[in-house]
């Protein structure tokens, strides 16, 4: 299933869930997530890896009854091996090149030198603790500017969330 061919307002629907969560970058998320993502079920994982824990339990079950629309009216033939492979990618999101600790070890010093820069020596502080609750990159950024008054500030970080 092309996750492009959903009806709109599922996605609409989703986008106000994780906006909920993510804030106003929600609508990238989804759409970036719709672009890669073969089924809802997979874009609703692909969007809940951006948020925190509890966060993305919330999201998760808040958008199931859409879930299970999405497959009563599109009657997907699963077979038991699909689904267990389904149900084990929910439990551990894949590695993606954006995720924090893994892909570029000086993404969150570089920032926390730049905050730092601009802020004082609490804008370095506040990027390690950041990054300690937040597993991507997108994530992190979204999660700085919105701690951040500085509107020059908070542009360069969510252009940085997109990049």
């Amino acid at each position: 299933m092309a996750v492009a061919a959903l009806r709109e307002d599922w996605l609409k629907a989703l986008t106000e869930q994780a906006a909920d969560a993510l804030g106003p970058i929600a609508d990238v998320i989804v759409e970036r997530a719709a672009a890669e993502a073969a089924s809802f079920d997979e874009l609703r994982r692909r969007v809940a890896a951006q948020m925190e824990q509890a966060a993305r339990l919330r999201f998760l079950r808040a958008t199931e009854p859409l879930a299970a629309e999405v497959r009563r009216t599109l009657a997907p033939a699963r077979t038991a091996a699909a689904e267990a492979r389904v149900s084990a990618a929910a439990r551990a999101p894949a590695t993606t090149p954006d995720t924090l600790d893994r892909s570029d070890p000086g993404f969150v010093e570089s920032l926390a030198r730049y905050l730092a820069a601009n802020l004082g020596p609490n804008g370095g502080a506040m990027v390690h603790e950041a990054a300690r609750r937040c597993r991507t990159k997108m994530q992190l950024c979204t999660r700085l500017a919105n701690a951040v008054s500085d509107q020059g500030l908070k542009d360069m970080l969510l252009r940085r969330a997109l990049d």
